[in-house]
């Protein structure tokens, strides 16, 4: 089952050291209203994951430039 993705761009974005995404998706997109997905489609998703990054929610293998929340793909 695939999941909806939210934010994406041609050029991958670094948000953290080493740290390059091009997509963002969500596992539960109905809980998302419309000013967040209008937001994250706006870069602030990029922010978000920056922080994540930042703080070690992704772990320590972190080579690929799709992100799922909370996993890499």
């Amino acid at each position: 089952m695939g999941f909806p993705c939210l934010a994406s761009n041609k050029q991958p974005v670094e948000v953290g050291p080493g740290i390059f995404i091009n997509r963002v998706y969500s596992k539960d997109s109905q809980s998302l209203c419309g000013k967040l997905r209008y937001d994250l489609s706006n870069g602030l998703a990029s922010g978000a994951f920056s922080f994540f990054s930042h703080s070690g929610w992704y772990g320590d293998s972190v080579s690929y430039p799709s992100v799922t929340t909370g996993q890499l793909r």
